[in-house]
């Protein structure tokens, strides 16, 4: 009945929150990458 399709419904909302929290953190990786390549351009020397 409803029950099960609000279970499947929170399953759902949880899959989509996984997939937002691991897409967050893969650019936040790559924005470290990028300020990385960048330290040495800005340094004066």
């Amino acid at each position: 009945g409803s029950s099960s399709s609000l279970s499947e419904e929170l399953a759902h909302i949880k899959e989509l929150l996984q997939k937002e929290s691991q897409q967050r953190h893969a650019a936040e990786e790559e924005v470290k990458v990028l300020k990385n390549q960048l330290l040495p351009l800005r340094r004066p020397e």
